[in-house]
């Protein structure tokens, strides 16, 4: 099995359910496997700049399908999910692109790998080095930021939709307390988190919040973190974040009686990056 990189984006339609069904067509085609995938990422149009914001991902595959058969399944995918010749660089339902394949380099009229811009892309680079920080190309130079000049990235969406399980940083919205968040259970927000926490957190400074984390804990009240785990950030660029603390609405009542009760044994809670307390 080779070790191939794809870059999947667009930002025609619901742009997350577009890219979920992309990955499911290519987890579905003959002797592949989806390995890992990053999370989504908002970024700026690149060549037209007159149209809606992309949302890329990368997705690490294994796969015996060779490079140019590769191709042929990823532009039939594209197809089947409505895309159509328009404008280069213009808007889209879906866009896939083989990014690396192997050792293996290619220069043909059809196929060029390494991906000629692959390096130029902040869109590609950001969610290529949250799965993949150690890559290098087949020519034995690392893959690394210092030529990214377009398509720079905006945000952080979330997780790719029925993907989770895939992503290399965990997420606590599906492994909180050996409690699996269903789609459908109905779960509220207790309170949100400014940035600040993702350095406290790392630095194990926030006595506050893990001892809140500590009592729901003993008190057997599910909770889980929206989008993902502050500790387990990956935010190369400082965007403004929040992170909000989740518990089921069946666990909210006492959830909010146990915070009150923290806030009452005069816990720290005056930091000016909490709210929503």
């Amino acid at each position: 099995m080779e070790t191939a990189f794809l870059g999947v984006g667009g930002n025609m339609g619901d742009r997350a359910e577009n890219i979920a069904a992309a990955l499911t067509l290519i987890d579905a085609l003959d002797a592949t496997t989806i390995v890992r995938v990053s999370r989504l990422y908002e970024s700026t149009p690149w060549g037209v700049a007159d149209q809606p914001l992309f949302a890329n991902a990368v997705v690490e595959i294994a796969t015996n399908v060779p490079a140019d058969a590769l191709l042929d399944a990823l532009q039939g995918i594209e197809q089947e999910l409505g895309r159509r010749e328009g404008p280069r660089y213009g808007p889209r339902p879906i866009d896939l692109d083989i990014l690396l394949y192997g050792s293996e380099e290619w220069n043909s009229e059809r196929l060029t790998i390494p991906h000629e811009r692959m390096l130029e892309r902040d869109f590609v680079i950001t969610p290529l080095l949250e799965i993949a920080p150690e890559i290098w190309l087949p020519n034995g130079s690392p893959v690394n930021r210092d030529l990214v000049r377009c398509g720079q990235v905006t945000g952080v969406l979330d997780a790719i939709p029925g993907f989770e399980d895939r992503m290399p940083i965990q997420n606590l919205r599906e492994k909180s307390l050996g409690h699996k968040r269903r789609p459908n259970e109905d779960w509220v927000e207790l309170c949100a988190f400014g940035d600040w926490l993702v350095n406290s957190m790392k630095a194990q400074s926030a006595p506050d919040v893990s001892f809140l984390l500590t009592v729901f804990e003993a008190e057997n009240i599910p909770f889980a973190w929206d989008p993902y785990p502050p500790q387990e950030s990956f935010n190369p660029y400082g965007f403004s974040a929040r992170f909000k603390l989740m518990v089921p609405r069946a666990f909210e009542a006492s959830a909010n009686k146990l915070i009150n009760e923290v806030a009452k044994a005069e816990i720290d809670w005056t930091n000016p990056g909490l709210s929503g307390l």
